[in-house]
């Protein structure tokens, strides 16, 4: 078995043909959530708007006001 992932999420699997996934800038981990979260409640919108013409950018910069608006 090949594992390749986190280290938090390989750490529970015992085996010797285990990688784990390292990025050079941490910062990344952040952006990354941050626009699966933007993206998620877009694609939420975006949906229930469906063959009304969706301005996919328009949601999304709303839904980034909405969510800083949050902070």
């Amino acid at each position: 078995m090949l594992l390749e992932g986190r280290e938090q999420t390989v750490d529970y699997v015992r085996t010797p043909h285990r990688f784990i996934l390292t990025l050079s800038d941490e910062s990344l981990i952040g952006k990354r959530r941050a626009a699966q979260r933007v993206g998620a409640a877009a694609l939420k919108i975006c949906l229930e708007k469906e063959g009304l013409g969706v301005d996919v950018g328009g949601v999304m910069r709303e839904v980034v006001k909405e969510m800083a608006s949050n902070l």
